[in-house]
């Protein structure tokens, strides 16, 4: 990508009071006035202690259940100018969505995702947001995983913490671009996933949502 773009696909899911989640795809695109329309997209109810931890095509193939348009100056973003790919203006950027220096490095993934629900950024602005990444002290790598889309990434989030959530982001190791967002709580039992968010998978697999307009 030579440009960013005021666009984004974010397939996400939370678990349940029950264990379950419902898988969610959430389309959005607009424009520098404010201007846009945003699809809601829902699939099946997923477990991935049950259902596996690989999603399948199926799962994802359900029903829009949401369309909405923005006229113009309707659609509020914290930054509607198109971000450079300098260190300075994406550290910029972070600030607009809310980070601020000294805060843990939790806030700094939470910041990403919020960066990510609206805007799809170019491979330079994916590498100096590592780069930030890679700075906070309180932030490591983790380690190779499989995320629930079948793609290899690396994890790079806090270090574990007994029965306090963790959040990581998930790195394409393919093509080296932060491709989701997740959440896990340790405790007695292990590691238990409880929520994601995931971005890029159209370009990556394929995966295109039933019945989506």
């Amino acid at each position: 990508m030579a440009r960013p773009m005021r666009a984004s696909r974010t397939l996400s899911w939370k678990r349940s009071e029950r264990g379950d989640g419902r898988l969610v795809i959430e389309t959005l695109k607009w424009t520098k006035g404010g201007s846009g329309r945003r699809v809601i997209h829902e699939g099946d109810f997923y477990d991935p202690t049950i259902d596996g931890p690989v999603l399948t095509a199926e799962r994802l193939a359900g029903r829009v259940v949401d369309t909405r348009r923005y006229a113009e100056g309707e659609l509020l973003t914290p930054r509607r100018r198109l971000p450079r790919a300098s260190a300075e203006d994406v550290d910029r950027l972070l600030f607009d969505y809310g980070f601020r220096a000294g805060v843990n490095g939790d806030e700094l993934v939470q910041t990403v995702g919020r960066i990510f629900r609206h805007w799809t950024l170019t491979d330079e602005q994916h590498r100096q947001l590592l780069r930030r990444v890679l700075l906070a002290d309180d932030l490591l790598i983790l380690g190779s995983a499989i995320d629930p889309l079948g793609r290899d990434v690396m994890r790079i989030g806090r270090g574990p913490s007994p029965h306090a959530p963790t959040a990581a982001l998930l790195v394409s190791h393919r093509v080296h671009r932060v491709v989701g967002q997740e959440r896990v709580v340790i405790d007695e039992g292990g590691m238990t996933l409880t929520a994601f968010r995931l971005w890029g998978f159209l370009h990556e697999v394929g995966v295109i949502p039933a019945r989506q307009r």
